[in-house]
């Protein structure tokens, strides 16, 4: 086995080298998504050859995995669907990445009917967000839009005789296209390490860690990690363990940091977009302890602090804006109640210091996440 380790190892090293081109035309992307929806048995052969691959049905692309559904849901109903097939609605960062989807579209409706995509501003207009969590930096609007017109907050694509992006109503019913992260083997992930750390990192996964669970203890390790840096650089670098960047705290394979100036929750979400994260997503009891003891090491007062969490899109439909399942809250009670259109969430309201929905202009510091 360890053979075999090192000569997938050394396959995909030598591979990395090569020259990969690129495709530019509509044409050439056509027939990239045709060659691996009509040609399955190959897509597998490529997958024993320690190349990671995308699942049946889904085409792989710019190491993402993209598949359309024909049935017709509305905005949150279509983003929850992805959810649950571990993706998100679609997210498109380049020309090639919306030719991709387009074809894909036309391989199964050749009419290229409306479609939604993971895009929306329905917390603040013009501030654009991908569901997925992922940076704003392309687009392909129709003539004269985005326009709002009544309050149209949600994204789809195909629309009108230009066939590009308008912003819609998000309890409209389209088809979708959903896109996951492309699922890599123990072979694809040896690629991306080297394998002095693999057989570090290996080495230790056999020692017994015990997560904290009382409050006492998950404070103790924030307070030990925001005054303790010089400590913690010096163990992670004896143990070969992934660190986060100072003035950030790890726990569960994630790093968390408090930022105390008061802004607007889209505002904190683009700042955190910014440093490489999203607003934080919360889904244990021990996760949300640690968020809370990290505000109160700045905060003792513990005042009201965004979270990543909003349904802002559809009432009761909560997404968290990096793209995770929403498994867990701990709401004040009565809450949420969506007064006067309140769609955005934070923590420590009230004399309960849980969770409330607020109406998101409101101006609260707030907690980032990022992955370790």
């Amino acid at each position: 086995m360890d053979h075999l380790v090192l000569i997938c190892v050394l396959f995909m090293a030598s591979s990395a080298i090569g020259l990969t081109i690129t495709p530019v035309s509509e044409v050439d992307l056509n027939r990239l998504v045709m060659e691996q929806l009509k040609n399955p048995v190959k897509r597998t052969a490529e997958a024993r050859h320690c190349q990671p691959s995308c699942p049946y049905g889904w085409v792989q692309f710019d190491g993402r995995c993209f598949s359309y559904f024909g049935y017709s849901m509305d905005w949150a109903a279509a983003e929850a669907y992805c959810i649950n097939l571990g993706g998100n609605l679609a997210s498109i960062h380049s020309e090639n990445e919306y030719q991709v989807v387009k074809a894909l579209v036309r391989a199964y409706d050749p009419k290229e009917q409306e479609t939604w995509i993971g895009l929306s501003n329905c917390q603040k207009k013009n501030s654009w967000l991908w569901s997925d969590g992922n940076r704003y930096r392309y687009s392909k609007w129709n003539n004269k839009e985005p326009n709002h017109s009544g309050g149209e907050c949600c994204v789809h694509i195909n629309y009108g005789s230009q066939k590009d992006w308008n912003d819609i109503a998000c309890n409209k019913a389209y088809s979708f296209v959903c896109v996951r992260r492309l699922r890599k083997d123990i072979m694809g992930r040896l690629m991306e390490i080297s394998l002095l750390a693999f057989l570090c990192v290996a080495s230790s996964v056999s020692g017994l860690v015990i997560k904290p669970v009382s409050e006492a203890d998950l404070h103790a390790l924030v307070q030990e990690q925001i005054k303790s840096p010089v400590n913690r650089m010096n163990s992670e670098k004896d143990t070969c363990e992934p660190s986060c960047p100072y003035g950030w705290v790890k726990f569960n394979g994630r790093c968390f940091s408090y930022f105390g100036q008061a802004v607007d929750w889209v505002t904190a979400e683009a700042y955190c977009i910014n440093l490489g994260g999203n607003l934080a997503s919360i889904h244990s009891e021990n996760e949300y302890q640690v968020v809370k003891a990290l505000v109160r090491a700045y905060d003792p007062s513990e005042k009201e602090t965004w979270i990543g969490l909003s349904n802002c899109q559809k009432k009761n439909s909560w997404i968290w804006s990096d793209g995770t399942k929403f498994t867990y809250s701990k709401w004040n009670p009565g809450e949420p109640n969506h007064i006067n259109g309140e769609c955005c969430v934070a923590i420590n309201w009230g004399s309960t210091k849980n969770w409330n929905d607020c109406q998101c202009h409101i101006g609260n510091p707030f907690v980032c996440v990022r992955k370790l």
